[in-house]
């Protein structure tokens, strides 16, 4: 990862975190108020996210993500390309109907869900983003479970803190994304279910 994108997601939690209290909205609504359980592989939630957004933006559904090819199938791997492809995907989203959002929570969709290459040590290259971060570090925090349930502490804060330090057009639209979200998160869990073994 180079020097300027380690800065750019540092800065990230540095600014008042407020792409980490959307991610945190649309978990919450997104798991029913933290009655339904989520993915932890924060590979699901950024396409879940990802996908949701263009559905809602666009009015179609969005079928390449993270276990589905282009036309939806499912995929014993990783879909090759998906995360590049998604994230295109979600720059001509916002660049045609990004309208339909508030700016805060536009640029914010946006930022979270850029994608930063990376190399690790041997020379392989990785992508990580705002939101792998943010999910990963402050939401799940499991490590060793395919799914899990947001905390009860962490439904608190929401309702007693996050939603109310965020704009009500906002609550409104992440409301409407994580509606659409449920779709695709239920599709993941069913395929965690019967692919993943921990």
């Amino acid at each position: 990862m180079t020097r300027g994108k380690v800065d750019s997601i540092k800065e990230f939690f540095r600014k008042g975190n407020y792409q980490g209290r959307v991610l945190e909205v649309l978990v919450y609504f997104a798991s029913d108020k933290g009655e339904k359980s989520l993915p932890t592989i924060e590979e699901f939630i950024l396409s879940e996210v990802v996908a949701a957004t263009i559905e809602y933006l666009t009015g179609k559904e969005y079928l390449f993500t993270y276990h589905r090819s282009e036309n939806g199938e499912e995929s014993v791997v990783s879909a090759e390309h998906w995360e590049w492809k998604a994230n295109e995907a979600m720059a001509e989203a916002v660049k045609q109907f990004g309208g339909k959002l508030n700016s805060p929570l536009k640029e914010a969709l946006q930022e979270m869900t850029e994608l930063i290459m990376h190399f690790d040590e041997t020379g392989g290259r990785g992508y990580e983003s705002p939101l792998y971060h943010y999910y990963k570090y402050q939401i799940c925090q499991s490590w060793f479970v395919s799914i899990f349930s947001l905390p009860t502490e962490f439904v608190k804060k929401v309702e007693r803190e996050t939603i109310s330090s965020l704009e009500p057009e906002t609550i409104k639209h992440c409301a409407a994304i994580a509606k659409i979200m449920d779709k695709y998160i239920k599709r993941d869990l069913k395929l965690i279910k019967n692919r993943y073994h921990w």
